[in-house]
């Protein structure tokens, strides 16, 4: 009988929509794998499904987050942590502890801290990330780190904001610096490298099955794929759900079927890129981080089977006249 390996996991006491964005960039920055069926304000999982999402990831270490929403006592977050954290398939790398403006638990010992401007420091911080002369660092979900065993807890202000210094759209500095401290603490060596893994293929399907993983697709319900063929060719396009306006998708989809093969091929990205999508402005990206880096910023990306680039754009309307006549504008 084969014995499993124990999957490798990094705890967060988080779980709303902002963290959860800011975790999912800063787990791919730092390549691990973020649960983001695990978000919820309070945390709505059981310890028993959230293990069974642990030991289905693509690959260690995973990121999982845990919020009780205030909660007096031991809360949602507070259970399923605990039966994560019991688990014998489970080995917990650190826990980061976030602040809150909470004070109705005793608050949790940290380790070190990452402040707003990504500083480490001894002690812990507050909501802002900004350092305290406090002992403890208050927040929700964290008293019951004091009677845990684990190898580190770090510190951590409102993840995602801190007043715009941990913005998933600007990387989520500060919640990436978090996880690499437990990382390289801990003494970890495996995980997704960024350069070892991000080309774009000129196999669609290999870029699908890699977009998909680290986007969470089919995890999170923000994430949108739309598979399509234009004048014989494969075309994937993923967007944020709610970031694309309507009219601007609407505009794109006729342009694009009304193509015939002779206007994408040959060179169909660089017919795409200079002719046919005017009406929004368009990057190329070279490698699928770029490809991911856009998404979750809000524009939409499009993945061409054959081409070793992908087309990333921002979707800002400008107004008046015939979409050829249309002003890029960011």
């Amino acid at each position: 009988m084969q014995v499993q390996e124990k999957r490798n996991v990094i705890l967060v006491t988080d779980g709303d929509q902002i963290a959860r964005r800011s975790l999912e960039v800063a787990a791919r920055n730092v390549g691990a794998r973020c649960i983001s069926m695990s978000a919820g304000n309070p945390t709505r999982l059981s310890g028993k499904e959230l293990v069974e999402l642990i030991k289905s990831a693509a690959h260690d270490p995973v990121v999982v987050m845990f919020d009780d929403k205030g909660h007096e006592g031991q809360g949602p977050g507070e259970r399923a942590l605990l039966e994560v954290y019991n688990d014998p398939g489970i080995n917990i790398l650190g826990v980061v502890a976030v602040a809150s403006n909470s004070f109705c638990c005793d608050g949790a010992k940290v380790d070190i801290s990452v402040t707003d401007t990504c500083q480490v420091v001894n002690g812990p911080v507050n909501k802002y990330g900004k350092t305290t002369k406090r002992r403890v660092l208050q927040g929700d979900t964290v008293e019951i780190l004091n009677d845990l065993d684990v190898p580190i807890v770090v510190g951590i202000g409102d993840i995602g904001k801190m007043n715009g210094d941990d913005d998933y759209h600007f990387g989520a500095s500060v919640t990436t610096r978090a996880l690499q401290e437990i990382i390289e603490r801990s003494g970890f060596s495996g995980g997704i490298s960024r350069e070892r893994s991000s080309q774009v293929y000129t196999n669609i399907e290999k870029n699908i099955e890699y977009l998909n993983d680290l986007l969470g697709f089919g995890e999170s319900y923000d994430i949108v794929l739309r598979r399509f063929n234009v004048a014989g060719k494969e075309i994937a396009m993923y967007s944020i759900n709610g970031f694309v306006k309507d009219d601007v998708m609407a505009l794109i989809l006729r342009n694009l079927d009304q193509l015939k093969r002779g206007d994408v091929s040959p060179n169909s990205l660089k017919k795409l890129f200079n002719e046919h999508i005017n009406h929004i402005q368009v990057d190329l990206a070279n490698n699928l981080d770029q490809v991911i880096d856009g998404i979750l910023s809000g524009p939409l990306a499009l993945l061409i089977e054959g081409e070793d680039q992908a087309l990333s754009s921002t979707c800002v309307p400008i107004q008046a006249g015939h979409p050829r006549n249309l002003i890029l504008k960011r």
